[in-house]
Parts: C-alpha cells; sequence; structure tokens
C-alpha cells in the first residue's frame, strides 16, 4: 500500500536499502537561532541512486530504529515534518525553497540526481531529533510505498541529528527536560542560559545527595524531571559536579493484564501483566494489589512481587482484582510518583468439553455393533452441565436422539451425562458413531455456555479406556478412572494393569470402587521413594460386555 512520505506503517526491513547516506553516525549540534544562524546545520551525501530523481523526508529520531543487522524499522506512527522548526535547507548546494513543498519543509520533492548522487543539509531553530530518508519515489506518488511495512522502492537513511540548546555556560539547581546518555549530555533549566545543554565526561564528579557514585550510576537514574545542583565547566579537561538531589522516576506505561489458566486448575483466573519500561535506566519494578484503585501505592495494599527487572509477571487466582505496577530506583530508591493500574477482566467461562476418551458406548443392548434400542451412551465432560428436557444428539448418519423421545437424558448438575436410547435411529449407526450436533446441553454455571464437540467427538464401542486427566497419584496409592463399568475380578486382577517405573515398582492390590470404574491401586515401593514422575500405566481391564483394550503408556499425574 502506498504512505506518504508524510508517514510509514508497521516495521520495514532493508531490501531496497540501496542507497547510501553519509554520514551514518549519529551526530549532535546546538540548535540555529534562526533560518539565516547555520550553527545547526548539518550535511550529507547520498550515493548509489540509479533514478533521476529522488524525494528527500525528515522523521523523528523515535520513530526510526537500526538493529546491530543494519535492518531499519519504521514505527506504526513515523511522520514527518511535525515540528515546523527543523527543515531541508539546501538541496544540491542551493538554498532549498522551490523544491521543497514548501519553503524550508522537512519533505522535498524530485531533486535532481546527477552522477548518482545527491547533497543537502538540514536544520533546526528548536531542539530535536530527526534521521533523513532518501528514496525513489518511482511511481511519483510522493510517498515511501511498502508492503506490511517493508519499502518496496529504492531508499536509505543518514545518521541520526540531533539539535540542543547552547552549552551551559554556568550551572545551579537545575531541572533536567531531556537527556541522552548515549551522547553524554542531557538539556536542563534552571541554570545560565535559562534553557542549556549539559555535557559530562569520565573526568566529572558524580553524586546523589552528595554520596558519590559513578558516572555508570549517574546515567542509571537521569531521566527528565530529575533535580540535579551542577558546578559546570565547559572546558573537559577541568572537573564538573553533578549531585543529584531528587531522582524523579517516571511510571511505566501500557499495562495490561491477560487472563488465562496458568496453573492449569481449570479455571481461567490468573493474569500475565505487561508494561512498557519505565524511562529510568536503572528501574525495577512492583506489582501490588491495588485496593483502593487509586493510581498510588497506599499502605493497604499487597506487594504480589517486588524486584522485577523485565516488563512482565504472572499472578495466579488473579480473579477480578485491581493490580498496579510501581517503579523504583535502584541507586535511589525513589518510586514513581504515580502508577498506572489495571483489571483483569473476569475470568473466562470455558465452555464444556467432551473429555479425551470420554464419549463411550457403555451398554451395547444387542451386543450388534450398532445403536439400537437399549443402549446406553456416556458423555464425560469438563464440567457440571445442565440437560435440558429438550436435550438432543445428532450422529454423522442423520440419526437424531431426542431428551423424552426416543431416549432419556440424565446428568443435570454433574460432568457425565448419561444418554439411554429408547428406539432404533432412523438411519443404521454403526460404532464408532461420530457425534455432529449436539443441542440443550450447557455448562451449569452463570455462564450457560454450550456443549462444545469442535472437532466432532466419537462414540467409541470398545474396552475401557482410562480418560484424559482422571490419573489421582499418591506416594504409594493412586487411582484410575475408566470411561465405562468393568468387571470387578477384571479390574482387581493386578496382572492387568502393569507399571513402568524408574525404580521398578510394582503393583501390589488393585480395589474396584463402588461406581465401578474407579480402581484404587497399590504399589509395591522397592526404593522406598514411592512413584516415579515419569511413571506411565498400561491396563488390559474388561467391561461387561466382556471387551478389553490395550492401553499402554499413560501418563500418570
Amino acid at each position: 500500500m502506498p504512505v506518504s512520505a508524510n508517514g510509514l506503517d508497521g516495521a520495514g526491513l532493508t531490501d531496497t536499502q540501496t542507497f547510501t547516506v553519509t554520514p551514518a553516525d549519529e551526530a549532535t549540534n546546538e540548535m540555529s537561532t534562526s533560518s539565516v544562524d547555520n550553527t545547526g546545520r548539518h550535511s550529507y551525501s547520498v550515493s548509489g541512486i540509479t533514478s533521476a530523481t529522488v524525494d528527500i523526508a525528515l522523521f523523528p529520531a523515535e520513530n526510526v530504529s537500526v538493529d546491530g543487522d543494519g535492518v531499519v524499522s519504521f514505527s506504526s506512527n513515523a511522520t514527518v515534518g511535525d515540528s515546523t522548526g527543523v527543515s531541508i535547507e539546501t538541496v544540491n548546494g542551493s538554498f532549498n525553497v522551490a523544491a521543497a513543498t514548501t519553503a524550508g519543509d522537512a519533505h522535498v520533492n524530485d531533486v535532481t540526481v546527477t552522477d548518482g548522487g545527491i547533497t543537502f543539509a538540514i536544520d533546526s531553530v528548536v531542539a530535536d531529533e530527526v534521521i533523513p530518508v532518501v528514496f525513489d519515489d518511482a511511481d511519483d506518488d510522493d510517498a515511501l510505498d511498502h508492503t506490511d511495512g517493508d519499502p518496496t522502492e529504492a531508499f536509505g537513511i543518514g545518521g541520526q541529528k540531533n539539535w540542543v540548546p547552547a552549552e551551559a555556560t554556568a550551572g545551579g539547581a537545575v531541572t533536567v527536560t531531556d537527556t541522552n546518555t548515549n551522547l553524554d549530555y542531557f538539556v536542563a533549566t534552571g541554570g545560565t542560559p535559562a534553557t542549556a545543554t549539559y555535557f559530562y565526561d569520565s573526568n566529572d564528579a558524580y553524586a546523589l545527595n552528595a554520596a558519590p557514585i559513578s558516572q555508570a550510576q549517574f546515567e542509571g537514574l537521569l531521566t527528565s524531571g530529575d533535580l540535579i545542583t551542577v558546578t559546570y565547566e565547559q572546558d573537559e579537561a577541568d572537573q564538573s559536579v553533578f549531585n543529584v538531589t531528587t531522582d524523579f522516576v517516571p511510571v511505566v506505561t501500557n499495562l495490561e493484564a491477560e487472563v488465562s489458566d496458568l496453573d492449569g486448575d481449570g479455571t481461567a483466573d490468573d493474569a500475565t501483566l505487561t508494561w512498557t519500561a519505565s524511562d529510568q535506566a536503572d528501574a525495577t519494578y512492583t506489582v501490588y494489589v491495588d485496593v483502593n484503585s487509586n493510581t498510588t501505592l497506599d499502605a493497604g495494599d499487597t506487594v504480589v512481587e517486588a524486584g522485577i527487572t523485565g516488563t512482565s509477571a504472572t499472578v495466579n487466582d488473579a480473579t477480578a482484582t485491581t493490580y498496579s505496577v510501581s517503579a523504583e530506583g535502584a541507586m535511589s530508591g525513589a518510586v514513581s510518583t504515580v502508577d498506572p493500574n489495571v483489571s483483569p477482566a473476569a475470568p473466562v467461562d470455558a465452555q464444556p468439553a467432551i473429555l479425551a476418551n470420554g464419549a463411550v458406548v457403555d451398554v451395547d443392548n444387542g451386543n450388534d455393533d450398532t445403536a439400537s434400542d437399549g443402549d446406553v451412551w456416556v458423555l464425560y465432560v469438563s464440567e457440571e452441565v445442565n440437560v435440558s428436557t429438550s436435550a438432543a444428539i445428532e450422529l454423522s448418519t442423520g440419526a437424531v436422539y431426542e431428551n423424552g423421545d426416543n431416549a432419556t437424558f440424565s446428568g443435570s448438575g454433574t460432568d457425565a451425562i448419561t444418554i439411554t436410547l429408547n428406539a432404533d435411529p432412523t438411519a443404521a449407526s454403526p460404532y464408532p458413531a461420530t457425534i455432529s450436533a449436539v443441542s440443550g446441553i450447557t455448562d451449569a454455571d452463570e455462564g450457560g455456555q454450550a456443549l462444545d464437540i469442535t472437532p466432532d467427538v466419537t462414540l467409541e464401542d470398545g474396552g475401557p479406556e482410562i480418560y484424559t486427566d482422571t490419573a489421582d497419584t499418591g506416594d504409594v496409592t493412586f487411582t484410575v478412572t475408566f470411561n465405562e463399568a468393568v468387571i470387578e475380578a477384571s479390574a482387581e486382577n493386578t496382572g492387568n494393569c502393569t507399571l513402568t517405573e524408574t525404580d521398578a515398582e510394582s503393583i501390589a492390590s488393585a480395589t474396584l470402587g463402588a461406581d465401578g470404574r474407579t480402581v484404587t491401586l497399590t504399589i509395591t515401593d522397592v526404593a522406598g521413594d514411592g512413584l516415579d514422575a515419569s511413571s506411565t500405566l498400561a491396563t488390559t481391564v474388561v467391561d461387561t460386555d466382556g471387551q478389553a483394550s490395550a492401553q499402554v503408556g499413560y501418563a500418570l499425574n
């Protein structure tokens, strides 16, 4: 999509970055005081151009980034011309008037290329930071065309240019308004001149409330809003003194909370908090419950996690509590004065679903491997459900079973639905049968969500299987639940359940529960250390229809 030279959305890769713009290094100049003052003028030259004309545009530096491999990225709000004090002053050695969209503009169209290159100079009468972009506007639409942020027209970028106020001649008690720790300076008000730039280096002295600190520690806490008492020397051979009296810690931004089931307890009631870091380089973060939801850290607020160095945290059982994140200066201990807060959305009501191995033909009345009068189906689901008087199930063959008509549905208020067939289906439905539609079965909580059968669920008519998440393990005893009733003698025959275990533990006894499906197993603890985490179970238990399954490698949990 074409985007105006005044903006480029998305991330820009460098497949078409074929122009060489020099200088490529970042530079800082004192800004000019007027359009005829060339104090801040900075010149560039461009080579490698194959077209007859190119456009020049100045982008705010914060909207353009270059990684270590030279890949250029343009942010979604990358626009030029947002500062009327920044301009392209000369093009190919001539003062730029006719070539500009407007005189002194930050976007120049159709610059004539000579011998594959051009030259231009930029300047500013305001403090600003820009990156020049030169591009071949091949379709003459005054836009750097791109596909999903990747420029499709040849372009090149020059080194970032920063303009700052005049260098300070004297210090005093100053308030920081801008910083650049990469180039070792900050801008502040309150000294001489009233707004001035202060440069620092390894020869200078640094302190926090008169206690000496290193240059690195000073840079770690240096942000806009800091109060610093400065004794300033312009000569690099002389020593300036920077004593931070108030470390202002900027707040984090873009605090968000996403709810999910992080702890695997079956309920989406856990929160992942993410935020954009404070501008303070040495900041650490504290997450706390904001009991008053008032964006301040109060005595009643509870710390959830402190000393975080990243920009995310997780909270289990978050529900809908309000959380805040404060930024804290690692050197000073100062805390951001206003903290954002966020309330995770109410826990997501999970849609009930049939468990794996949870759809079973519990009784094949005619033992004919086909749905018929007297057969009993059981559906084991992920949570308690309500079964309406009009509940119905449709098979992929087109056969429909309706509660109170040709089937009886039970199990409302439980996590197991039983369907007893009262008549033969209108269409032949051999087992295994696929359930293609369900109606009238919803979760039993306030959400009332319908039973999920995506993907299609298969009614199995085979030997008994352990259904998902039913193994409850202890040190030397554990239980497994099958998806249908099993013969007691079969279940209690220890030879029908075998254990794979690092310490060669074996099954000592097995007892069938009153429900006819749950078996409690006790192991012979050879090593005296109970079950291993990697233990698996194999079963050949027989159901009441005389069918056996050969289930192997079931992971115990």
